[in-house]
């Protein structure tokens, strides 16, 4: 598991309980997740994806977001109401 912490000034929480432990699935430390947290750590970077640049008005969502609409186009799969937040309301099995 995995906390998430308020620690960085372009971070923040819209209440107290936002900040929590995140559970991961066992094929995320299979392929190493583990292992990238801690040479993320080591080489000085404060967030996990250092490539990942904030937006000014919707932050670092905003990409991701865009990147995966378009995924989900090119696999002709988009529909109306689908995006990437829409996994907050999904249970995944794998």
């Amino acid at each position: 598991m995995m906390s998430l912490l308020n620690d960085a000034e372009d971070k923040s929480l819209k209440t107290q309980s936002s900040n929590r432990i995140v559970p991961l699935h066992p094929h995320l430390v299979e392929i190493g997740l583990i292992d990238y947290v801690e040479d993320v750590k080591n080489s000085g970077t404060v967030k996990l994806f250092p490539n990942l640049k904030s937006e000014t008005n919707t932050k670092y969502g905003s990409a991701v977001g865009r990147w995966f609409a378009r995924y989900l186009k090119n696999l002709e799969i988009k529909k109306k109401g689908k995006n990437f937040h829409s996994f907050r309301h999904t249970e995944l099995i794998i």
